[in-house]
């Protein structure tokens, strides 16, 4: 039996993918952490599907206090987080051969904690969830592979023996484009499949023509990240500039589930769509055709998906040295990959500054 835990949409549709692929002889359960940004009705949808023997809803453990500072006190109480899991585990705890799970630790470490303590040695497979997977073994072995700093704190203050035991189970990773991984390392890269039959039943379940249509009619999509206000600034200036370059009309802004900063196109022009939608971006990009599309963000997974799922090669634009923490490694490091993928390197772009990104869209 295997234990499969998500925490987004990209990993649902993954787990679908692979359960249905490579693991369909193989029993599982479905482990879901209900985060604000994972689509609930898209859990219903595979739920009704029946390809998992059971699927468990898990409500992430609350803050201690309201704010910043209630989240980070939440983290570095193992043992408040741990509890707050067990408590909605089903009893008796079942017996797992295998864990599949996302790239982020502070995530899956507490989980496989749990598992293990009545399964024994408990396996971990990584599966294709967006940059930080990529990494191979770069970030396989880093609880937080955004930030140093965090990933020192928390192997010593948080989650100390457990990361130990969680990366010595570490055994491969499922990506949709093997060849695109940074370090393999040690670990045993292999394909997971773009389409199965499960999948495609799934795709007529939850995507409609209206939700296609923006990307399928405009020539341009912009994919936001969580930013501050002036990082904000920053974003409202490069899509002005996209504005003037192909017109309002001809662009779409996916706003990040994660962001705290609002967004809205009346402050440049009405004409541009604002895709606030809950269906995922995994759910969308098969459906179009982006050869000949242009896409922008400062390092959303969402730029690489069409070459790595469809072997297509739009024109893209990552933008993280505009920032002011324009300093994550990965995505520079992959963005370097996926120009040595591209049969036309010069369709990745990587501007320095907003300067640099006028001449290359006049260019």
């Amino acid at each position: 039996m295997i234990c499969y835990y998500c925490w987004t949409d990209t990993l649902l549709v993954n787990a679908l993918k692979l359960k249905t692929g490579p693991m369909k002889e193989e029993k599982g359960d479905l482990y879901v952490l209900t985060l604000p940004r994972l689509s609930l009705p898209l859990v219903e949808s595979i739920k009704a599907l029946k390809c998992f023997q059971n699927i468990y809803l898990i409500d992430p453990p609350k803050d201690l206090l309201p704010g910043p500072a209630g989240k980070g006190l939440k983290l570095l109480i193992y043992s408040y987080y741990y509890q707050a899991l067990r408590r909605q585990l089903p009893s008796p705890l079942p017996h797992y051969d295998r864990m599949i799970s996302g790239g982020l630790w502070s995530y899956t470490i507490p989980l496989r904690d749990l598992l293990a303590d009545e399964s024994g040695k408990l396996p971990i497979t990584l599966l294709d969830e967006g940059t930080a997977v990529y990494g191979g073994s770069l970030t396989a072995y880093w609880c937080d592979p955004k930030s140093r700093f965090r990933d020192r704190l928390f192997r010593r203050l948080f989650y100390r023996s457990s990361y130990d035991r969680a990366t010595r189970s570490l055994e491969d990773v499922y990506l949709l484009r093997p060849d695109a991984c940074l370090a393999p390392g040690n670990l045993k890269i292999k394909l997971l499949p773009f389409r199965t039959e499960a999948y495609e039943k799934l795709m007529d379940s939850v995507i409609r023509e209206e939700d296609i249509a923006p990307y399928q009619d405009r020539k341009v999509s912009v994919y936001l990240q969580p930013e501050s206000e002036a990082d904000n600034r920053k974003t409202l200036a490069i899509i002005q500039a996209l504005a003037n370059r192909y017109g309002p009309e001809q662009l779409v802004v996916r706003p990040h589930p994660d962001s705290r900063t609002s967004w809205d196109s009346s402050s440049i022009d009405p004409a541009i769509i604002v895709d606030r939608k809950a269906v995922s971006f995994d759910c969308i990009f098969p459906q179009v055709d982006w050869s000949d599309k242009t896409m922008v963000s400062r390092a959303s997974s969402c730029l690489f998906y069409p070459l790595f799922g469809l072997h297509q090669q739009p024109i893209i634009y990552f933008v993280y040295s505009m920032f002011s923490n324009g300093d994550e490694f990965l995505i520079q490091m992959l963005s370097t990959r996926i120009r040595e993928l591209y049969s036309d390197p010069d369709r990745v772009r990587i501007p320095s500054d907003l300067e640099s990104f006028k001449a290359m869209l006049a260019g």
